[in-house]
């Protein structure tokens, strides 16, 4: 009996499964006063913020028609001089055919950069340095002001650049996610906040405990305020603005008569790998309350009714990786305790809705992985250490076998809890 390491392409090395009986032997607007100037028409898109570039432009738009009224105004693009369509012509009718050629290419090219400033807004105030993960920046942030806590943040998020380099405190409103770097703003906004509850509907009620599904698209603002929130304990997370792509899936605590956000994940609409998840994030203060573990079993559930099976995206967090090592390990020595017999990995993924990488990876983490070799290996010059480091040659049966006292040497090891958090009766999904 020879050990080899399991690799990403045994999907189909059958497992054994004996029994002691068989075998006797989970860009946002600011709530700032308004008070700055409107920006002179010299200035550049990116000198503007990103969610208030449109209302500057409106604001700046309807005092010229008062100063110009009677006038016929200019048609003017953006970003560029102003263009009219009052150019002496060389004769009156080719002057109006050319005008009236001007007016409308002028009307196309305000359409198309109208489209262009609208999808290349949220990358604006990210800088490069924010996008390339591999650069380390210092925290920007020291604490959020989140409801009733104040959280200690881990990481850098790309803010505007307006609250500098190092603030001490920011104001979230646990309400619609809106931020702000002064207390009495955030009074103030309260006052006037309607909202009680995430955007989105119900897919998940349990207890106190519900779960919204949030359209990036339909509630593009909302996502945004979530995904810088995010930031600031994630490490590798890169996206912050363009959400569009994305659906949601916020967790929330019910307060009375609120539903207060305590984490979410998030997963593209359209993947062609199949993650069922791309971030995940708990807040700190609700961390170790089971939380992270219903969010993933959830994420699973809704690949299974979807027909495929999924996995997140890598790498994952620190805290993302502990929480699906024991989501896996659970998940897969609750099927083998359960079963009698031989199955592959491939079987056994498709049972589990786990992807056959991570099976393999899991039972490698447990220790599971014994091969039995029916057939003598080949004569080797490498050392008996050193050979059973090499994956099975592709032309050799290979079996595994698991032993009942080796799945409770592995839940015993590794503390697998064993019983789920979500309840999939309880899912209101499609």
């Amino acid at each position: 009996m020879r050990a080899h390491r399991a690799s990403a392409t045994d999907d189909q090395v059958p497992v054994t499964v004996l029994h002691p009986d068989s075998n006797k032997g989970r860009t946002p607007r600011r709530l700032l006063p308004r008070q700055k100037p409107v920006p002179s028409p010299t200035m550049t898109p990116s000198q503007q913020h990103p969610l208030t570039e449109s209302t500057r432009r409106v604001s700046t738009s309807t005092r010229g028609r008062k100063r110009n009224a009677g006038k016929e105004p200019p048609v003017v693009i953006q970003g560029s001089e102003s263009v009219t369509s009052t150019s002496p012509p060389s004769s009156k009718s080719r002057g109006m055919k050319r005008s009236k050629l001007d007016i409308e290419n002028i009307k196309q090219q305000q359409q198309q950069d109208e489209k262009d400033s609208i999808s290349q807004k949220p990358r604006r105030a990210t800088s490069p340095a924010a996008q390339d993960t591999s650069i380390e920046r210092p925290r920007n942030i020291q604490s959020i002001i989140y409801g009733r806590y104040k959280i200690g943040t881990w990481y850098y998020s790309p803010y505007p650049a307006e609250f500098g380099d190092k603030l001490d405190e920011l104001y979230i409103c646990e309400h619609c996610l809106k931020y702000t770097p002064h207390d009495h703003e955030l009074r103030a906004h309260k006052l006037h906040c309607k909202r009680r509850k995430p955007p989105g509907r119900v897919i998940y009620q349990q207890d106190h405990i519900r779960v919204y599904e949030v359209d990036g698209r339909e509630h593009k603002l909302y996502c945004q305020n979530l995904c810088l929130m995010s930031k600031l304990f994630l490490e590798t997370k890169t996206l912050y603005y363009d959400v569009e792509g994305f659906t949601f899936y916020i967790l929330t605590e019910q307060d009375r008569t609120l539903d207060l956000f305590v984490g979410y994940f998030s997963k593209e609409k359209l993947s062609y790998d199949n993650y069922n998840l791309a971030c995940i994030m708990i807040l700190p203060p609700q961390q170790r309350n089971g939380y992270g573990r219903l969010l993933i079993e959830l994420s699973y559930e809704l690949s299974k009714r979807q027909g495929v099976i999924g996995s997140p995206e890598k790498p994952l967090s620190i805290l993302g990786a502990r929480g699906y090592r024991s989501y896996w390990g659970a998940t897969l020595v609750s099927t083998l305790n359960s079963f009698q017999g031989q199955m592959t990995i491939k079987e056994l993924s498709e049972q589990t809705g786990i992807h056959p990488d991570d099976v393999i990876s899991t039972l490698t983490w447990l220790d599971l992985l014994k091969y039995w070799e029916p057939v003598p290996p080949p004569s080797s010059t490498l050392s008996q250490e050193d050979e059973q480091r090499q994956p099975p040659p592709a032309s050799l049966a290979v079996r595994v076998c698991i032993k009942t006292d080796m799945i409770q040497n592995a839940i015993e090891q590794h503390r697998l809890r064993l019983t789920n958090m979500l309840n999939p009766s309880l899912i209101k999904w499609p």
